[in-house]
């Protein structure tokens, strides 16, 4: 009876390990990131919002331009707002939740292919990988990126792998095709980069299964191969019709802020990124990570390995090397490593499981458990630090409280109360909207504004004044107007964009509204104290915030007797 039961342990014990991954996400999560990452998500935000209210994609200012990097949350976020009502800040906390815990899930399913006796190991270790907890509770389309870059993987070997019947007709094929076919879609537009991974995962399944054909000349392996095929096709055709959808709507095969940001690729920046992003989370990582990727490297070369261990290692590969040729992100938490960090999590638990297949399994447990306590020592460390944009769990209680009481804010959702910086925003909201109140722009006569802030601020704002607001965006990630009609020479090419100062901008308004026919702006908002040399330019600062994480508005003398009245 005892073995019985041992035997049924053992059974269940990736499962076992699900639920511990999970209760350790929602506890860590939930008292040090209740909502992290940066106000960037709403700059997604209103473009799902846009597609579910007018039916189409277009920027603040109404232009046919993909402000968002993530096609797939947009659609999914558009369509939940459409069905729900709700808003899409909520939508896109809860998403962003919800597919980190879909993410733990099936990293245990790969885990248990790869290493049945460390599997459930898999998602304790991705749960407490602080840049995926972290970025779990963003609203951003990371975690997304994660899930289906790991289902991916699944469903490639799975399907490549695959033993049809012999009398298996042309329908049973597709029908077995088709979750590729999505999986695939849904991946190709979750990320800019990741097309590029997709094709590399699909290629990947291709070259190895004709090198174990040139080894086995079976039947077996020729439809291996040719199932492989299929595996490719399917992979292309969504990346083709998505980049040529994008260039006919859009003037671009990708989306406007990948566009942008690719004149800051550097690959000094990226490897120093993804060291700080691995001493933030694992320093331990690095090194079991190269052993994994020798490992898979000889296994290649061996013909031994099955499927899912060989694109697992091409995921980790192909995002890894995006990670150090972008240049890395200027966000805090590692957001770039976080579509990897499933494939980080399963190879590993692989070259353990290898290195120790001789000894006891207790031995790999032993090494896996150091792994958790490391990584749940630096999600607390980084919970507690500065660089935390999320307010801990009591702390955002309160503010969410306080919130209630304040005029104009309480009709903000809790994760915008509860994130650093939405809350600055979220503070310098109400009297933004009192100032367009008494400026009364309209479509007729419409009202410019410039900010290097493209996130929470705007989408609020434009919402309320759609079409009688012209937002200039000095990072030009929700348009392009700024860096079309300023020199070259006036512009700084960076990994947060195409940046433009806001002094040049000001010095130069008549000759851009002569020359692009861009409206000198009225109001100027940032993040940050209000430069000195506003006034010089006839600029009244009438919001002036330090608290925690500074804000300011400013507005034109030519209107400020208006606000007066």
């Amino acid at each position: 009876m005892i073995t019985r039961l041992l035997q049924r342990l053992r059974e269940h014990a990736p499962w076992v390990g699900l639920v511990l991954g999970l209760l350790l996400g929602v506890v860590f999560g939930a008292t040090y990131f209740p909502s992290a990452g940066h106000d960037d998500s709403h700059i997604t935000f209103w473009v799902s919002h846009a597609l579910a209210r007018f039916g189409a994609i277009v920027n603040y200012n109404g232009a046919p331009i993909e402000q968002s990097s993530s096609f797939s949350l947009v659609v999914w976020l558009a369509l939940a707002e459409k069905l729900t009502g709700a808003g899409a800040p909520i939508l896109g906390w809860i998403t962003s939740i919800g597919c980190a815990a879909l993410a733990l899930g099936v990293v245990t399913v790969l885990a248990r292919g790869v290493s049945p006796r460390l599997s459930p190991l898999a998602a304790p270790l991705l749960a407490t990988s602080l840049c995926f907890l972290y970025w779990s509770t963003s609203g951003m389309e990371t975690s997304m990126t994660a899930l289906f870059g790991v289902l991916a993987v699944l469903v490639l070997a799975r399907y490549v792998e695959s033993e049809p019947s012999e009398t298996a007709g042309r329908g049973q094929t597709v029908r077995a095709l088709a979750p590729v076919v999505l999986v695939s879609a849904g991946f190709a537009g979750a990320r800019p980069e990741s097309p590029v991974v997709l094709l590399a995962l699909a290629a990947t399944a291709a070259t190895y299964s004709f090198l174990l054909r040139t080894l086995d000349k079976t039947a077996e392996a020729r439809r291996r191969f040719l199932r492989s095929l299929h595996v490719l096709g399917a992979a292309i055709t969504p990346v083709v019709v998505l980049a040529v959808s994008r260039k006919v709507a859009f003037g671009s095969a990708v989306p406007n802020p990948a566009s942008m940001k690719s004149g800051g690729f550097d690959f000094d920046n990226g490897l120093r990124y993804a060291q700080a992003g691995f001493q933030e989370t694992n320093s331990a990582y690095v090194p079991l990570l190269c052993v994994a990727l020798g490992m898979v490297a000889w296994g290649v070369v061996k013909r031994r390995l099955p499927m899912s261990v060989v694109l697992t290692a091409a995921l980790a590969f192909a995002s890894t090397a995006f990670v150090l040729m972008s240049g890395g992100d200027w966000m805090t938490g590692a957001r770039f490593l976080v579509p990897a960090m499933p494939a980080y999590v399963v190879l590993m638990l692989f070259a353990i499981d290898r290195a120790s297949q001789e000894r006891a399994a207790a031995v790999g447990f032993l090494f896996g458990a150091t792994l958790l306590w490391l990584n749940v020592n630096a999600v607390i460390d980084f919970g507690r630090s500065p660089l935390n944009m999320s307010h801990r769990w009591a702390e955002a209680r309160k503010q969410a409280r306080a919130a209630r009481e304040k005029p104009g804010m309480a009709a903000f959702s809790f994760p915008e109360i509860a994130n650093r910086p939405h809350r600055r925003d979220a503070k310098l909201l109400p009297a933004f909207l009192e100032t367009l109140e008494k400026l009364g722009p309209t479509r007729e006569q419409p009202l410019s504004f410039i900010s290097g802030q493209a996130g929470m601020v705007p989408f609020h704002v434009v919402q309320k004044y759609y079409g009688a607001l012209h937002f200039l965006d000095q990072y030009n990630l929700s348009s392009k107007e700024l860096a079309n009609c300023v020199p070259a020479r006036a512009q700084q090419r960076l990994v947060h964009g195409v940046h433009i100062e806001l002094k040049y901008i000001i010095e130069h308004a008549k000759e851009l509204e002569q020359r692009c026919n861009l409206t000198p702006p009225v109001i100027i908002f940032d993040a940050g104290r209000p430069p000195v040399w506003l006034s010089k330019y006839g600029y009244q600062v009438i919001y002036d915030d330090h608290e925690d994480l500074p804000a300011y508005i400013a507005v034109h003398t030519s209107v400020a007797e208006r606000l007066r009245k």
